[in-house]
């Protein structure tokens, strides 16, 4: 099991591994799946977005909280988060 952290512990960088869900399948199926597949997650802050860190470059999904959306006030932050090639999930914390 990992670590749980807290808000103030995760950095933008702080990557997961996830392992995708098992799938059972009859292996005399042509079309039978072989190979599991992970994603890779980062935790974004307002820092990444203001450097304009290309986060597609890190991870495959990406997950941050509204407090750091309301950070976020120059054109070319906004511009770095409207070009991402997924989309940036909000979520908030947990109580």
């Amino acid at each position: 099991p990992r670590p749980i952290l807290t808000r103030h512990e995760m950095g933008w960088l702080d990557a997961i591994k996830t392992d995708a869900p098992e799938v059972s399948v009859d292996p005399a199926a042509p079309s039978a799946p072989s190979v599991s597949h992970s994603v890779t997650k980062v935790v974004v802050d307002t820092n990444a977005v203001v450097k304009g860190f290309r986060l597609e470059r890190f991870a495959d999904e990406a997950v941050t909280i509204p407090e750091v959306l309301h950070e976020i006030r120059d054109k070319q932050a906004r511009h770095t988060l409207a070009t991402l090639p997924f989309e940036l999930k909000v979520q908030d914390p947990d109580p």
